[in-house]
């Protein structure tokens, strides 16, 4: 845990000029190094649980980010959907495949599946399914199954296929089939 009382003691001598970063997982953490004076606020790990604490912390600050800029990124509402949460996992794992490569694409997409995962009923058995991905279409399959209830079938790397349907949701992969998941809920993180 960040030690604030550093970082509290730095903004009272120089108002406005320190920034704060350490342990913000919250909007309470955000609001808490402002008070102090911190002019800005860095998310870094926080964001990487929560991809959204961004966008919550600002509207608890009270800037209209909900409308135009949550639009644009296909979120109408906080915390997301779960086809919105797709949906952004989809356009995230397709432009870092562009950029990064297949294989750094799907290491990302595991890195951040926790906090895109948050409040949603199912979650930890849906992780535990992607982690068994080795590709990027092989891992978005699983979440579509997973968060949209869709039947999915994608090649693996050894040749053969993860199969999820919406009726059962069993992974197999040559192993016994995993627990059932079903993901239709999603609850508020704030």
């Amino acid at each position: 845990m960040a030690d604030r009382r550093f970082a509290s003691a730095a903004a009272a001598r120089f108002p406005g000029l320190i920034g704060a970063s350490g342990d913000v997982y919250s909007v309470r953490d955000v609001r808490e190094y402002l008070e102090m004076g911190c002019a800005p606020v860095m998310l870094a790990r926080g964001a990487l649980s929560n991809p959204w604490l961004l966008p919550e912390a600002l509207h608890a600050l009270g800037f209209d980010v909900l409308s135009e800029q949550l639009a644009r990124a296909g979120i109408g509402v906080l915390p997301p959907t779960p086809e919105e949460r797709f949906a952004g996992l989809c356009r995230l794992g397709e432009r870092a495949r562009e950029m990064i490569g297949e294989r750094q694409a799907v290491v990302l997409l595991k890195r951040l599946m926790g906090g895109i995962l948050r409040g949603m009923e199912g979650a930890s058995e849906l992780r535990r399914r992607a982690g068994c991905a080795v590709e990027l279409d092989e891992l978005l399959s699983v979440f579509s199954a997973g968060m949209l209830g869709r039947t999915a079938e994608a090649p693996t790397q050894a040749g053969g296929t993860v199969t999820l349907s919406p009726a059962c949701h069993f992974c197999h992969k040559g192993d016994a089939p995993l627990a059932p998941v079903s993901v239709t809920s999603v609850t508020p993180s704030l």
